[in-house]
């Protein structure tokens, strides 16, 4: 049941917020288009980490439409993979750090995966957004091979929060923020050109 509940709410947030390319300031003169967009996500189900959270945070990443690699700690079954773009192999939660600081989780693609990712998704020595699924009872100590690595590399973001049920929550999680402005005229004259490249942008929100 939380979990049908937690898919209605990133339903609702994706048709309310995510999903939607918004403009606050209303101005003819120029645009300012607001909107998210997919990027790629590492997801880190953590040693003992909740299949029901694990799941959750999957819903997410299927709504999202974004590029979601899960690296588990354990063999997990075949309908969760189903909800992220590919599943690594199984590791532990040192071998895991070890891999994000050595700038790659090629170690844990299989072929499959390669045919479904770029070279870049597994690549992480330019920075990543890593999705760190802890058990309910973890705590900061158990993260602490995550956070050494982060002090050594600060571009990558580590996201520890609990998973919740939220949409707004979860699905922020997933995407990226971007904003374009567009100027709307061309010495003071309106450009038909520009309306349709808003059109565009709205259209492939």
């Amino acid at each position: 049941m939380w979990l049908r509940r937690a898919a209605m709410s990133d339903q609702s947030e994706w048709q309310r917020e995510f999903g939607q390319v918004k403009d606050p300031t209303a101005l003819v003169s120029e645009a300012n288009l607001f909107r998210y967009r997919p990027r790629t996500v590492i997801v880190r189900a953590a040693e003992g980490a909740s299949l029901t959270d694990i799941l959750r945070v999957g819903l997410a990443a299927s709504r999202s439409g974004s590029h979601v690699i899960l690296s588990p700690s354990e063999k997990l079954p075949e309908q969760v993979g189903q909800l992220f773009t590919t599943v690594l192999s199984p590791a532990s939660d040192v071998d895991f750090a070890h891999a994000l600081g050595a700038g790659s989780l090629g170690a844990f693609a299989e072929l499959s995966d390669k045919e479904i990712l770029n070279d870049t998704d597994l690549n992480v020595d330019h920075g990543a957004r890593v999705r760190v699924i802890q058990p309910w009872e973890g705590t900061d100590d158990d993260l602490k091979p995550l956070y050494e690595v982060r002090a050594e590399h600060p571009d990558i973001a580590l996201i520890t929060d609990d998973v919740v049920g939220t949409g707004r929550i979860e699905l922020m999680y997933m995407l990226s923020e971007q904003a374009v402005s567009i100027t709307m005229h061309r010495f003071g004259n309106h450009s038909p050109s520009m309306d349709r490249v808003v059109t565009e942008i709205r259209a492939n929100k």
